[in-house]
């Protein structure tokens, strides 16, 4: 997945979060070392906020701790709307607007390209996706999420064995990969003329 960030790495592993500068192989020994049936990393590529530890994902508002890939257009007006402060990070408004609101029809709100996947403190992963790619893979261990579906071709041995996760429905799974529920949240977002996406940076 470095191939789509490179300038930090983050996860959320048993519990904790943990996150570095530059490419995730400075996290692989935390991943090797983790018994965890819930597990999130992310690889940024920075297009809003500087480059530091403290602007990579995960992020924790509240009980949300998640990630998102994609550029978000109208993530400021999103804020003031509900009287948040700024962020500096567009990512951050998602789970900054879901702590206050506790709506996830609010995803359907933001412009621009987006992908989110996310815990809230429960056990449970949440798996969003809009406009941004994002695949999955299931075997007998579990359930398996990317943005590139070559990773999980690796995992697989068969690129027909990888799907790619259904457009505007949020999607939550156990941690044993079993499907909860899935919710459909419709795209009442802006539509702008150039929509902006992470290789526009």
């Amino acid at each position: 997945n470095d191939t789509r960030g490179g300038h930090s790495s983050g996860a959320y592993i048993d519990g904790s979060i943990y996150k570095c500068l530059d490419e995730s192989p400075n996290l692989l020994s935390l991943i090797d070392e983790s018994k965890a049936e819930l597990f999130i990393g992310h690889t940024r590529f920075g297009t809003h906020g500087d480059k530091t530890a403290e602007n990579t994902h995960p992020y924790k508002y509240g009980k949300y701790i998640g990630c998102h890939n994609g550029v978000l257009q109208n993530h400021e007006e999103r804020l003031l709307h509900h009287d948040l402060e700024d962020v500096d990070v567009d990512s951050k408004a998602i789970f900054s607007i879901l702590e206050k609101t506790d709506d996830y029809s609010e995803l359907g709100e933001f412009g621009g390209t987006i992908n989110a996947v996310w815990t809230e403190s429960n056990g449970q992963l949440y798996v969003y996706r809009r406009n941004n790619p994002l695949y999955r893979y299931r075997n007998e261990d579990g359930i398996f999420f990317s943005s590139k579906k070559d990773c999980l071709t690796i995992i697989s041995g068969n690129a027909n064995k990888v799907k790619e996760v259904t457009k505007d429905k949020l999607f939550i799974y156990a941690a044993s990969g079993e499907l909860i529920e899935s919710i459909e949240i419709k795209d009442v977002s802006p539509h702008y003329s150039v929509v902006r996406n992470w290789d526009d940076y």
